[in-house]
């Protein structure tokens, strides 16, 4: 016998209310989700809260007390430009903007190479210095008092060799010339002082690569600086002497970092094994046997270590652009268009340093890739300043060239005779 069926009222009734009943538990996952949703931002809010607070307080120079033990600073660790690496920056950029007019002045009085030369010795050694400054900082460089205290040391060193540059485009027998060598001294005397406070703190391959690394070369620097400036090399040797001493302070650091580590060729500027590590240089001592040296590379900060080349790099682009903006009395296309055209020319340098990179990850990077390919990176950004530099006083010179009033020449014709009629 079939089972009855309901009434057609009961049953739309029971079908309305399964569909309240399922809106209704519709309604209650959705306000459950946005109460999740809710909780979830809040959580996330709160915890960049936090971060903020974090990061003001690691940003405070303070924070670790005025005089804390020196850190090395590890690549992937957050870290911006300081206003004192700017402003050291802009000092060194102040140097270079006295030379390029020393050596303007000399070449259109007709020095000619040797003036160029000169130049470019002396560029040399204050790129090298601020090389060389950078990279200690790029290490343990962490803004504290120290660090505050010591680099307004060394950059009074740098204005006492930019004072007395005066001249020495001309002759390297310039009175100027042992004021000089005394700046250079006291900047190799302040690294290392800096570098010596690494070697007491550390330990194991760290102490000796501040020793190796920084205070051999700055120790060599300011031997070689004392000896010139004292007269010991004549003055027609000083030129040979400059050169000399640049190669060797400038290439001693540079022999451990491909020698040292052969056992392990692929290393790179940002060696990641532990800074503990001893990395053997095959040797044989006197007796045969093969000795390791315990010689680790102290890595650099990768992303500081760029962003501080970039930095310098766009100040000299800009005292470039300095160069060129003469006052000027001459309202004449041909000026008008020479000034454009030399603003070109540094705008494509900016370009070429800054724009050219095939990709921006920092994994593939020089400094990264091998420390050969980090040594060659460091090379070349060294070799462009000096190109921009020497552009920047050529395109100078054109726009001093045309920025004069042509002389109107007396006219020739005959002056009329006073008894002519």
């Amino acid at each position: 016998m079939a089972a009855p069926t309901p009434p057609q009222g009961d049953v739309e009734d029971l079908e309305l209310a399964g569909e309240g009943k399922a809106e209704a538990e519709a309604e209650e996952e959705e306000a459950a989700a946005a109460a999740a949703e809710e909780d979830k931002d809040d959580k996330e809010s709160n915890k960049s809260e936090s971060e903020s607070e974090s990061e003001e307080e690691e940003e405070a120079w303070y924070s670790s007390g005025f005089f804390p033990a020196p850190k090395l600073l590890r690549s992937g660790e957050e870290r911006d430009v300081s206003w004192s690496e700017l402003f050291f920056d802009l000092v060194f950029v102040v140097v270079f903007a006295r030379g390029g007019d020393e050596l303007r002045e000399q070449l259109n009085a007709g020095g000619g190479p040797l003036a160029v030369a000169r130049y470019m010795s002396f560029g040399l050694h204050f790129g090298r210095v601020w090389l060389v400054y950078n990279q200690y900082m790029t290490r343990y460089g962490n803004d504290d008092l120290f660090h505050k205290l010591v680099t307004p040391l060394f950059m009074l060193g740098v204005c006492v060799m930019s004072i007395h540059l005066a001249g020495l485009m001309e002759t390297l027998g310039a009175p100027n010339f042992p004021a000089f060598c005394v700046g250079a001294v006291w900047c190799s005397a302040v690294l290392i002082f800096m570098w010596a406070r690494i070697a007491w703190h550390m330990r194991g391959s760290l102490r000796h690569m501040a020793l190796l690394m920084g205070i051999c070369p700055d120790l060599t620097a300011a031997l070689g600086w004392a000896l010139l400036g004292a007269g010991v090399v004549p003055v027609a040797w000083r030129m040979t002497g400059l050169y000399t001493l640049f190669v060797v302070v400038f290439f001693m650091p540079i022999v451990p970092i491909i020698l040292l580590p052969c056992v392990w060729p692929q290393m790179s500027l940002d060696a990641p094994a532990p800074c503990h590590k001893r990395y053997c240089c095959r040797a044989k001592k006197p007796d045969g046997l093969v000795g390791c040296l315990p010689v680790a590379l102290a890595p650099l900060h990768i992303e500081h270590f760029t962003e501080r080349f970039g930095c310098f790099t766009i100040i000299v682009l800009g005292e470039l652009v300095d160069d060129i903006s003469q006052n000027t009395t001459v309202h004449t296309n041909a000026y008008y268009a020479t000034i454009a055209l030399c603003f070109l020319i540094i705008y494509m340098f900016k370009l070429l340093h800054f724009d050219t990179n095939a990709h921006e990850d920092m994994n593939f990077h020089a400094l990264r890739r091998d420390r050969f390919t980090g040594i060659l990176w460091m090379i070349c950004n060294f070799s462009k300043w000096g190109a921009y530099a020497l552009c920047g006083s050529g395109l100078a010179m054109i726009c001093e060239a045309l920025n004069v009033i042509p002389s109107v020449p007396p006219s020739s014709s005959p002056s009329p005779s006073p008894h002519s009629g």
